[in-house]
Order: C-alpha cells, then structure tokens, then sequence
C-alpha cells in the first residue's frame, strides 16, 4: 500500500498531459509509414484499368457460366435412354 506521499497528485499529472499535447500532435501529423492495406486511401483507377478490370470480369463470368451449363446438362438423363429404358420393360412385361 502506497503511503500519501507516494501516491501521485492529479493536478500534477494533468499538467504533464497539457505540456506533453504538443508532442503528442505533432507525433500525430507526422506522416504515417507502412499501413496495411484496408487502411491506405484509395488511389482511383483510370477510365482504361476499369475498363480491363470489367472485361477480365466479364470473361470469367460467361466461363464459369459455359462450366455450369455443361455440368448440369452432363448429369440429365438422356431421352433416348429412357426410351430405351421402356421399351425394354415393355417388351418384359408381355
């Protein structure tokens, strides 16, 4: 347990913190170094880059498209083989 005159007076330290304001503003005005890269600002694109960007987008979407048409069509059954299919129950069941 701290004795009276070890424990620290607040008028004291609120005087340290309105001397140290300075320092602490001008350390944040200081231009910042590395940032990661969610909290850089954003450089804008240029009318060309967004162009390109929206091209290479448009192209893997008709890609993923092509892919999902032929998926699904490789898994539905074929009607001639469920003609098949019948007329040989057909020709069973008489």
């Amino acid at each position: 347990m701290r004795t009276p005159e070890e424990q620290p007076n607040p008028g004291e330290a609120l005087a340290r913190a309105r001397a140290a304001r300075e320092q602490m503003a001008a350390a944040l005005d200081e231009p910042v170094g590395w940032q990661p890269i969610w909290q850089r600002p954003r450089k804008p694109k240029s009318k060309e880059a967004k162009k390109e960007e929206l091209s290479e987008q448009h192209r893997r979407f008709q890609d993923a498209a092509e892919r999902r048409l032929a998926a699904r069509n490789s898994r539905r059954p074929r009607p001639w083989q469920n003609r098949i299919v019948n007329a040989a129950e057909h020709r069973l069941a008489d």
